[in-house]
């Protein structure tokens, strides 16, 4: 939904976010923290993008700065740095073994339960 805002001030909870304008601008109203994902068996390639991001956030990911289709995963016995590339999500386990990174890629034509067991499972 597309709702046009001027001169408004207002809240957005829970995040305890806050914005203000003073000129008219476009917003896209909505936010990601309470969406329902499409269902686990469900090829991601049909899923849109805030619902990935979604998904990677439910996971603990986080976004990097500097290369905004990257997340970062930190774990207790791994971490994984995780790519969104046009055809593929690129999986590279930082320093998994003996030292080394391990690299991964799967398609987006696998669901989200499949992606989830050979992603969120470490190296």
């Amino acid at each position: 939904m597309i709702s046009t805002i001027q001169n408004a001030s207002f809240d957005l909870l829970p995040q305890q976010l806050s914005f203000s304008f003073s000129k008219q601008y476009h917003l896209r109203v909505g936010t990601t923290s309470h969406m329902s994902l499409p269902p686990s068996d469900t090829p991601l390639y049909n899923y849109p993008l805030p619902d990935i991001e979604q998904w990677l956030i439910s996971h603990g990911c986080a976004r990097k700065d500097d290369e905004r289709h990257c997340w970062l995963l930190e774990k207790t016995t791994w971490n994984a740095e995780i790519c969104l590339d046009v055809d593929s999500i690129c999986v590279r386990y930082i320093a998994a073994r003996e030292g080394d990174d391990v690299q991964r890629t799967f398609k987006y034509s696998l669901s989200r339960d499949d992606l989830d067991a050979a992603i969120f499972s470490g190296p």
